[in-house]
C-alpha cells in the first residue's frame, strides 16, 4: 500500500496566479478517434436543457466526447468556450476571472466591459452572472476535468451559474466524479442530461470499428470479441492493448493474458488512478480487491471498519471502477482489469493477501455461502482448513453436482491429506468420472486408504462404461449394505440402479423407485438431483412413446431449473438440458433445439456422460445437415469422434459412424454407407441383449443396417423388422417400435407390398399424431416422404376416421420440404483423389503423428508437410486435421 503518495496541486497562499497558457485551448482532433455518433445525437441542444454531465471512470473517453460535442456546436454556429479546469480554479474568485476572460475571448462579453475595480469578489461574481443571464446568443460552456472543483464555494458558484444561464445556453462538463451541485432538482425539472460509464462503453460493433478502421489492426472477429469482453468496452484498456498488439505475433494469446498486470495498464492504474486517492481509499481498495463481489457487510468483515457503506457510495460517486451488480444496489464489483491490478499490487504483501482471503472465507462460512468460502480458502493456500471444511460439506457438494468445482479443489489437496479424509478420495473419484477420466478414477478408488468406504462411485463407473448389467448388480448389492446415515451413498447408488433398470426395460420398477420417499427427499434438498429425476422421467416418457408428456415435463423442469440456477451453467452431467433438446428436436422445434444445443455444447464437451455427449453432437450434426451446412455436419461428427477416442468409448465412436451411414444411405451413396456400417459394426461391442441406452434408443447398428438393406433392395429384411418391432412393443419401447415400423413400411413398399405398407403407416400415424412425433418420420428423408404422399392420396379426407389427428399428414409433408437440404451425391460420383504423398500424410495423421514427426518419417521439411495438409483439407472439404482424418476414413482412404 505504500508507494502511492497523493499528488497535490493546491494553490500557494497569496495573490491569484495568472491564467496559464492553453486554459481555453481544446485538444486537437486526434487521428484514430472514434466518432460517437449515437451519443452526440443525445447531446443536441433542446429547450430547457441547462446541464450536460459526462461523468465516468477514468479512460472512458469523456474528454473525447466533449471535444466532439464542441466541434458539432461550432459547426452549428454556436459560440463555444472550452475551459480546462485545474486545482487553482476551486477558488470562486479565480473561477470568476477564468470565465470572464474566456467569455470575452469568444465575444460574449465586450472587451472593455469590466466590473468596477474596487468591487468585492461577491460583486464581481454577481456582475458576471448578470451579464451571462442577459446574453441573447446561443452558447455552450465546456468544462473539462471538473472533478478538481471539490470544494463547496466553487460548487455553489457553479449552481448559481446554472440558474443564470439564459434560454439556448448550456453548460457541459466532463468529470471523473459526480459533482455535488443539486443534480436532483435539475433532473426533476428535465434540465439535466447525464452520460455515464455504461453509456460510454464501446459496443462490440464500435470496438470492431475502432480496432479495424481506426487502429488498423488485422484482428479476426473472435479476437476482437474476446478483447471487448476482457475490457468491458473500456476505451483506454482497448487502446493500450492495441499498442502491444502492434508488435505481438500471437494476438489470441496476448488477449487471453491481457489483465491488470500488463505493464501499460499497471502504469496507467498506478499513476493516473490509485496515486490520486487518499491513503484511506487506497487501503480500502487493496483490502477488498480479493472479493469478486462485495457488499458493505462483507467489506466490514475484511477491513475491520464499519463505515464501508459510505465508502462504497463515495467510490461510486468518484467513478472509481466500481459498479453495482444488482438492481437493489446491494452488491458491487470492480472492473476486472482494475481488480487484476489491485490484486497484483496486494500480492507484493503475501501475508496480507492470504489474511484478506481468510477473512472473506470466514464471512462466507458464517453466511452459509459454501462455494465462495472454499474458493477463498484455496486461494489463501489454507489447504488443511479447506480439507477440513470440505469433509463437513462434501455430501452437499456431490448431491448438487458440483463436479468441476470438486475436481479443481480436490486436485489441489495433496494425497496424504486426502488419505486422512477418505470421503474426499471417494468424492475425487466421482469428480474424475464427470471429467471422463475413468482410469484416474479407478486409480483413486484402488487407494488402500479408501478400503473401508462404501464405493458409491464404482456402480456409477460401471454404468458410464456401458456395463449396465454389472452396474445394476453392484448398485443393488451396495444398497443392501447402506444404512440411514449413508444418505449420499444411497442417493447416488439409487440413481445408478434406476438408470440401469431403465436401460434394461424395467420401466415400472424405475418409476416406482423415482417416486420413493428417499428420492423425494433428495429432490427437495438438491436442485441437481431434482433435475436428474426430471430427466429420467422425461426419458421414460419418450421411450414409452409419450412424447407429449415428455415435452410438458421437460419444459416445466427446465423453467424451474433456470429459475433455481439464476442463469448459471448446468452442474454435474447436463442430462436434463440434453433430453430437453432431444424432445424439442423430435417435435421438429429445430430452431429452438439448435439454439439450446449450441449453448449447451461447450459444457457438454467438458462434463457430459456418453449419452449426453452423443445426443448433443449428433443432433447438432443433423441440424447443420438440414440447413445445408455439410462442413458443420462433418465437423460435429469429427469432434465427437475425437472425444470418443479420448474417452476410449466404442459407443461414442460407433455413433459417429451410424450417423455417417444414415446420411450416406439417404443420399443413395450405398457403397459409402456400407463402409460406414462396417466401421460401426466393428465398434458395436457395447450392445447387450435386453439393454437399450438412451442416446441410441433408435440409432443402433441393427437399425442402421436395416435402413441400408432396404435401400439396397433386400426384401429379406421384412421379417427381421417384423420380429424386432414385435419385441419392442412387448417391452413397451414405443418410440423404438415406431422407428422400426417406419422402416418396415419402407421395406414392404420396396418389396411391392404396397397395401400392407400403407396399413402399417396408418398405425404409425395414429400413434404419432396424438403425441407429436415428427422427426422420427422426417429423418427417413425422401423415401418415406414418397410413401406419405401416396398415403395422403389413397386416404384423402379419412384421417379422423382412421384415428389420425387432423392436419398431421400435411404437417409431415410440409416439414419434409421446409428445411433446405444438401443435394444428394450420386453413387457414380468420383471419390476424392489424393496423391500418394497426401495419402501417406493423412495415414500418419490418423496414427496421431504431429507435423514434425510426419516430416521426419517422410524425409520432408515441416513446411512441405503443411503444404500437403492444406491440399488435403481443400480436396476433402475439411476444416482441420481431425476432420480430414474422419472424412478420409469415411471414404475408405485409410483401408
Amino acid at each position: 500500500m505504500e508507494g502511492f503518495e497523493r499528488s497535490s496541486n493546491e494553490p500557494a497562499q497569496g495573490a491569484t496566479p495568472p491564467i496559464r497558457a492553453g486554459k481555453f485551448l481544446a485538444p486537437a482532433t486526434l487521428p484514430g478517434q472514434l466518432e460517437r455518433s449515437a451519443l452526440l445525437e443525445q447531446l443536441q441542444p433542446r429547450d430547457g436543457l441547462r446541464l450536460i454531465l459526462i461523468s465516468a471512470c477514468p479512460g472512458y473517453g469523456k474528454t473525447t466526447l466533449l471535444q466532439q460535442y464542441r466541434e458539432r456546436c461550432l459547426a452549428e454556429g454556436r459560440r463555444v468556450l472550452w475551459c480546462n479546469l485545474d486545482a487553482l480554479d476551486k477558488d470562486p474568485q479565480r473561477l470568476t476571472q477564468v470565465l470572464l476572460t474566456g467569455l470575452r475571448d469568444i465575444g460574449l462579453i465586450e472587451a472593455g466591459d469590466n466590473p468596477a475595480a474596487e468591487s468585492s469578489a461577491a460583486q464581481r461574481e454577481h456582475w458576471l452572472l448578470e451579464h451571462i443571464a442577459a446574453s441573447d446568443d446561443a452558447f455552450t460552456l465546456l468544462m473539462d476535468e471538473f472533478e478538481v472543483l471539490d470544494q463547496t464555494p466553487a460548487l455553489e458558484f457553479i449552481q448559481q451559474l446554472l440558474k443564470a444561464l439564459p434560454m439556448g445556453a448550456t453548460l457541459a462538463i466532463a468529470s471523473r466524479t459526480t459533482p455535488q451541485i443539486n443534480l436532483g432538482r435539475l433532473r426533476a425539472r428535465g434540465e439535466l442530461l447525464e452520460i455515464g460509464t455504461d453509456a460510454l462503453r464501446l459496443s462490440p460493433d464500435e470496438t470492431a470499428t475502432y480496432i479495424l478502421q481506426k487502429r488498423q489492426l488485422p484482428l479476426d472477429l473472435a479476437d476482437i470479441e474476446s478483447l471487448h469482453e476482457r475490457t468491458e468496452g473500456w476505451i483506454c484498456g482497448i487502446y493500450l492493448a492495441t499498442l502491444s498488439l502492434q508488435r505481438h505475433g500471437d494476438p489470441a494469446a496476448f488477449i487471453a493474458s491481457y489483465n491488470g498486470s500488463n505493464p501499460a495498464l499497471a502504469e496507467y492504474f498506478g499513476e493516473d488512478v490509485l496515486a490520486r486517492q487518499t491513503a484511506q481509499v487506497q487501503q480500502f481498495l487493496l483490502e477488498t480487491c480479493v472479493l469478486a463481489r462485495f457488499c458493505p457487510a462483507l467489506c466490514d468483515a475484511v477491513t475491520g471498519r464499519h463505515d464501508n457503506q459510505s465508502m462504497i457510495e463515495s467510490l461510486e460517486r468518484a467513478n472509481l471502477f466500481v459498479m453495482a451488480t444488482d438492481e437493489q444496489r446491494q452488491w458491487f464489483r470492480y472492473h476486472p482489469l482494475f481488480a487484476d491490478f489491485l490484486l497484483q499490487t496486494l500480492k507484493r504483501h503475501p501475508d496480507l493477501f492470504e489474511r484478506q482471503h481468510q477473512k472473506a472465507a470466514s464471512w462466507y462460512f458464517a453466511n452459509e455461502r459454501l462455494v465462495e468460502a472454499l474458493e477463498h480458502l484455496f486461494t489463501a493456500h489454507a489447504v488443511d482448513e479447506a480439507a477440513t471444511q470440505l469433509v463437513l460439506h462434501i455430501d452437499e457438494l456431490v448431491e448438487n453436482g458440483h463436479a468441476s468445482l470438486l475436481m479443481r479443489w480436490l486436485s489441489r489437496i495433496p494425497v496424504e491429506i486426502r488419505d486422512v479424509h477418505p470421503r474426499l478420495g471417494i468424492a475425487y473419484a466421482w469428480a474424475l468420472l464427470h471429467a471422463r477420466r475413468h482410469k484416474d478414477a479407478l486409480q483413486v478408488l484402488e487407494n488402500p486408504a479408501l478400503a473401508q468406504e462404501h464405493h458409491y462411485v464404482h456402480p456409477l463407473l460401471l454404468l458410464i462404461g456401458d456395463r449396465v448389467d454389472e452396474a445394476l448388480v453392484a448398485a443393488t448389492e451396495l444398497l443392501l449394505q447402506l444404512g440411514p446415515e449413508d444418505k449420499l451413498q444411497y442417493r447416488v447408488t439409487a440413481f445408478v440402479q434406476i438408470c440401469a433398470l431403465f436401460y434394461t426395460g424395467r420401466f415400472d420398477e424405475a418409476r416406482k423407485m423415482l417416486g420413493g420417499a428417499g428420492l423425494r427427499e433428495a429432490q427437495q434438498e438438491s436442485t441437481y438431483l431434482r433435475d436428474v429425476t426430471d430427466a429420467l422421467e422425461t426419458m421414460l416418457d419418450l421411450t414409452q412413446g409419450q412424447l407429449d408428456s415428455a415435452l410438458t415435463r421437460a419444459d416445466t423442469a427446465m423453467r424451474r431449473s433456470r429459475e433455481s440456477l439464476a442463469g448459471t451453467p448446468p452442474v454435474g452431467y447436463p442430462v436434463l438440458q440434453t433430453i430437453h433438446c432431444v424432445v424439442l428436436y423430435e417435435t421438429d422445434a429445430v430452431d429452438e433445439a439448435r439454439r439450446r444445443l449450441t449453448e449447451l455444447l461447450p459444457y457438454a464437451r467438458q462434463h457430459a456422460a456418453p449419452d449426453s455427449l452423443i445426443s448433443t453432437h449428433v443432433l447438432l450434426a443433423r441440424l447443420a445437415y438440414l440447413h445445408g451446412d455439410r462442413p458443420a455436419w462433418m465437423r460435429y461428427l469429427a469432434d465427437l469422434d475425437q472425444l470418443g477416442q479420448l474417452a476410449g468409448s466404442t459407443r461414442i465412436l460407433c455413433s459417429t459412424w451410424l450417423e455417417r451411414a444414415r446420411v450416406a444411405t439417404l443420399e443413395n451413396r450405398l457403397d459409402t454407407a456400407d463402409h460406414a456400417m462396417r466401421a460401426a459394426e466393428q465398434l458395436s461391442d457395447w450392445e447387450q441383449p435386453g439393454v437399450t441406452l438412451s442416446a441410441n434408443d433408435v440409432d443402433t447398428p441393427f437399425i442402421a443396417r436395416q435402413r441400408l438393406r432396404i435401400a439396397q433392395g433386400d426384401s429379406a429384411c421384412v421379417d427381421t423388422l417384423r420380429q424386432a418391432m414385435a419385441h419392442a412393443l412387448e417391452r413397451h419401447q414405443h418410440r423404438r417400435a415406431l422407428k422400426l415400423r417406419l422402416l418396415l413400411v419402407l421395406a414392404l413398399d420396396g418389396a411391392k407390398h404396397h397395401k400392407e405398407a400403407l396399413e402399417h403407416l396408418t398405425a404409425a400415424l395414429r400413434l404419432a399424431s396424438h403425441v407429436g412425433f415428427i422427426r422420427t418420420f422426417l429423418d427417413e428423408g425422401a423415401p418415406l416422404a414418397a410413401v406419405l404422399e401416396r398415403w395422403s392420396v389413397t386416404y384423402h379426407g379419412q384421417e379422423e376416421a382412421l384415428g389420425i389427428g387432423s392436419g398431421f399428414i400435411a404437417r409431415l409433408l410440409r416439414g419434409e420440404n421446409s428445411h433446405r437440404k444438401v443435394e444428394p451425391k450420386r453413387e457414380d460420383e468420383p471419390q476424392t483423389t489424393l496423391s500418394t504423398r497426401e495419402l501417406q500424410v493423412v495415414r500418419l495423421l490418423a496414427l496421431g503423428y504431429r507435423n514434425r514427426e510426419i516430416a521426419e518419417k517422410m524425409f520432408l521439411s515441416e513446411l512441405t508437410v503443411k503444404s500437403h495438409l492444406r491440399k488435403i483439407n481443400s480436396k476433402l472439404g475439411a476444416g482441420g486435421r481431425t476432420e480430414a482424418v474422419s472424412i478420409a476414413r469415411a471414404q475408405g482412404l485409410l483401408d
